[in-house]
Protein backbone atom coordinates (compact mmCIF):
# COMPACT_ATOMS: atom_id res chain seq x y z
CA UNK A 1 0.00 0.00 0.00
CA UNK A 2 2.79 2.67 0.72
CA UNK A 3 4.43 1.94 -2.39
CA UNK A 4 1.37 2.24 -4.65
CA UNK A 5 0.36 5.18 -2.44
CA UNK A 6 3.97 6.62 -2.91
CA UNK A 7 3.71 6.19 -7.27
CA UNK A 8 0.65 7.73 -7.16
CA UNK A 9 1.73 10.83 -4.85
CA UNK A 10 4.94 11.64 -6.74
CA UNK A 11 2.93 12.73 -9.66
CA UNK A 12 1.95 15.30 -7.67
CA UNK A 13 5.13 15.94 -5.41
CA UNK A 14 8.06 15.15 -3.75
CA UNK A 15 7.25 11.70 -1.37
CA UNK A 16 9.62 9.84 1.52
CA UNK A 17 8.98 6.37 2.39
CA UNK A 18 10.23 5.35 5.80
CA UNK A 19 9.45 3.55 9.15
CA UNK A 20 9.50 4.31 12.56
CA UNK A 21 10.55 0.66 13.09
CA UNK A 22 12.50 -1.10 10.68
CA UNK A 23 11.51 -2.48 6.99
CA UNK A 24 13.11 -4.60 4.05
CA UNK A 25 14.51 -1.62 1.30
CA UNK A 26 11.60 -1.70 -0.89
CA UNK A 27 13.17 -2.84 -4.86
CA UNK A 28 11.23 -0.24 -6.21
CA UNK A 29 12.66 3.00 -4.90
CA UNK A 30 15.96 4.66 -5.22
CA UNK A 31 17.32 4.25 -1.01
CA UNK A 32 18.71 7.45 0.21
CA UNK A 33 20.77 7.09 3.43
CA UNK A 34 21.34 11.04 4.08
CA UNK A 35 18.68 13.10 3.68
CA UNK A 36 20.51 15.69 2.19
CA UNK A 37 20.77 13.60 -0.95
CA UNK A 38 17.22 14.07 -1.26
CA UNK A 39 16.81 15.20 -5.11
CA UNK A 40 14.42 12.54 -7.05
CA UNK A 41 10.42 12.72 -6.58
CA UNK A 42 10.36 9.57 -4.77
CA UNK A 43 12.33 7.84 -2.22
CA UNK A 44 13.18 5.31 0.10
CA UNK A 45 15.08 6.80 3.22
CA UNK A 46 16.59 4.76 6.26
CA UNK A 47 19.64 3.52 7.29
CA UNK A 48 20.80 -0.29 7.71
CA UNK A 49 20.68 -2.16 11.37
CA UNK A 50 22.87 -5.11 11.72
CA UNK A 51 19.95 -7.30 10.09
CA UNK A 52 20.14 -5.40 6.67
CA UNK A 53 16.45 -3.82 7.44
CA UNK A 54 16.06 -0.19 7.32
CA UNK A 55 15.34 2.33 10.12
CA UNK A 56 14.86 5.54 10.50
CA UNK A 57 17.93 8.10 9.27
CA UNK A 58 17.44 10.97 11.73
CA UNK A 59 14.73 12.34 13.44
CA UNK A 60 11.18 12.95 11.53
CA UNK A 61 10.95 16.23 12.36
CA UNK A 62 14.07 16.68 10.35
CA UNK A 63 12.58 15.07 7.03
CA UNK A 64 9.57 17.26 7.28
CA UNK A 65 10.44 19.73 5.17
CA UNK A 66 12.03 18.11 2.55
CA UNK A 67 8.80 16.18 1.31
CA UNK A 68 5.79 17.36 0.36
CA UNK A 69 4.17 13.78 1.98
CA UNK A 70 5.93 11.44 4.02
CA UNK A 71 4.88 7.55 4.31
CA UNK A 72 5.91 6.21 7.32
CA UNK A 73 5.62 2.48 8.37
CA UNK A 74 4.91 1.97 11.63
CA UNK A 75 4.30 -1.53 13.20
CA UNK A 76 4.06 -4.64 11.35
CA UNK A 77 2.41 -7.79 11.42
CA UNK A 78 5.03 -10.64 10.81
CA UNK A 79 3.51 -10.89 7.55
CA UNK A 80 0.43 -12.45 9.07
CA UNK A 81 -2.86 -10.70 7.50
CA UNK A 82 -4.00 -9.73 11.07
CA UNK A 83 -2.81 -7.83 14.64
CA UNK A 84 -3.62 -6.82 17.39
CA UNK A 85 -1.75 -4.23 19.03
CA UNK A 86 0.21 -3.54 22.21
CA UNK A 87 0.45 -0.61 24.61
CA UNK A 88 3.94 0.75 22.68
CA UNK A 89 2.26 -0.18 19.40
CA UNK A 90 2.54 1.11 16.60
CA UNK A 91 5.36 3.65 16.85
CA UNK A 92 3.20 6.72 15.18
CA UNK A 93 5.67 9.92 15.08
CA UNK A 94 3.58 12.69 16.43
CA UNK A 95 3.83 14.74 13.49
CA UNK A 96 1.57 12.20 11.93
CA UNK A 97 -1.87 13.67 9.68
CA UNK A 98 -3.72 10.49 9.18
CA UNK A 99 -2.81 6.75 10.02
CA UNK A 100 -4.21 3.98 8.10
CA UNK A 101 -5.18 0.43 9.00
CA UNK A 102 -4.30 -2.01 7.15
CA UNK A 103 -5.35 -5.79 7.23
CA UNK A 104 -5.74 -8.73 5.00
CA UNK A 105 -9.25 -10.15 4.08
CA UNK A 106 -7.50 -13.91 3.42
CA UNK A 107 -7.74 -13.64 7.67
CA UNK A 108 -11.53 -13.97 7.79
CA UNK A 109 -12.72 -17.40 8.45
CA UNK A 110 -9.57 -18.20 10.07
CA UNK A 111 -8.45 -19.34 13.55
CA UNK A 112 -7.33 -15.70 15.84
CA UNK A 113 -4.47 -18.22 16.58
CA UNK A 114 -2.80 -19.16 13.25
CA UNK A 115 -3.81 -15.96 11.77
CA UNK A 116 -2.93 -12.85 13.83
CA UNK A 117 -0.08 -11.38 15.18
CA UNK A 118 -0.23 -10.79 18.78
CA UNK A 119 -2.88 -13.47 18.96
CA UNK A 120 -3.63 -13.24 22.43
CA UNK A 121 -3.98 -9.19 22.62
CA UNK A 122 -6.72 -9.91 19.63
CA UNK A 123 -8.15 -12.37 21.79
CA UNK A 124 -8.24 -10.43 25.21
CA UNK A 125 -9.85 -7.83 23.24
CA UNK A 126 -12.35 -9.40 21.39
CA UNK A 127 -13.18 -11.80 23.95
CA UNK A 128 -12.69 -14.22 21.71
CA UNK A 129 -10.40 -18.04 22.06
CA UNK A 130 -7.14 -18.42 19.92
CA UNK A 131 -9.69 -21.53 18.07
CA UNK A 132 -12.53 -18.81 17.35
CA UNK A 133 -12.87 -17.53 13.55
CA UNK A 134 -11.43 -13.69 12.66
CA UNK A 135 -15.21 -12.39 11.93
CA UNK A 136 -16.23 -8.82 10.95
CA UNK A 137 -17.22 -8.49 14.46
CA UNK A 138 -14.69 -9.58 16.58
CA UNK A 139 -12.54 -7.62 14.14
CA UNK A 140 -14.22 -4.26 14.67
CA UNK A 141 -14.23 -5.33 18.76
CA UNK A 142 -10.56 -5.52 18.42
CA UNK A 143 -10.28 -1.63 15.97
CA UNK A 144 -13.17 -0.32 18.16
CA UNK A 145 -10.80 -1.16 21.62
CA UNK A 146 -7.37 0.02 19.95
CA UNK A 147 -8.82 3.24 18.79
CA UNK A 148 -5.75 4.04 16.61
CA UNK A 149 -6.50 4.34 12.44
CA UNK A 150 -8.58 7.73 10.77
CA UNK A 151 -9.17 4.93 8.32
CA UNK A 152 -9.14 1.23 7.59
CA UNK A 153 -8.06 -0.30 4.29
CA UNK A 154 -8.89 -3.93 4.08
CA UNK A 155 -6.98 -5.80 1.14
CA UNK A 156 -6.94 -9.27 -0.56
CA UNK A 157 -10.04 -8.95 -1.28
CA UNK A 158 -10.91 -11.54 -4.00
CA UNK A 159 -14.44 -12.61 -3.18
CA UNK A 160 -18.08 -11.65 -3.10
CA UNK A 161 -18.24 -13.12 0.46
CA UNK A 162 -15.41 -10.78 1.54
CA UNK A 163 -16.97 -8.10 0.38
CA UNK A 164 -20.03 -8.82 2.13
CA UNK A 165 -17.32 -9.30 5.62
CA UNK A 166 -16.19 -5.79 4.80
CA UNK A 167 -19.31 -4.43 4.37
CA UNK A 168 -20.20 -5.69 7.87
CA UNK A 169 -16.84 -5.03 9.48
CA UNK A 170 -18.00 -1.03 7.70
CA UNK A 171 -21.20 -1.21 10.08
CA UNK A 172 -19.64 -1.88 13.20
CA UNK A 173 -16.56 0.14 13.43
CA UNK A 174 -16.50 4.07 14.07
CA UNK A 175 -13.71 4.97 11.13
CA UNK A 176 -13.89 5.32 7.04
CA UNK A 177 -13.31 1.98 5.26
CA UNK A 178 -11.62 0.80 1.86
CA UNK A 179 -11.13 -1.83 0.47
CA UNK A 180 -9.32 -3.64 -2.29
CA UNK A 181 -6.90 -5.40 -3.78
CA UNK A 182 -3.48 -3.99 -3.99
CA UNK A 183 -1.42 -6.19 -6.09
CA UNK A 184 -4.45 -5.99 -9.14
CA UNK A 185 -4.71 -1.77 -8.76
CA UNK A 186 -8.09 -2.01 -7.12
CA UNK A 187 -9.40 -0.67 -4.52
CA UNK A 188 -12.99 1.34 -3.60
CA UNK A 189 -14.15 3.26 -0.71
CA UNK A 190 -17.20 1.17 1.36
Amino acid sequence: MMLTLARELSQLGKVIVTTTTHIMPPSELPLIQNPREFSEPCVCMGKFNEQGKLGIPCPMEELLPLADWMLIEADGSKRLPIKAHLSYEPVVPDCSKKTVLVVGASGFGKPIGQIAHRAEQYCWLSNSKPTDSVTPDNLAAVFNKEGLADCVFVNQVETAAQREQVYRLKELIFTPVFMGELQKEVWTCV
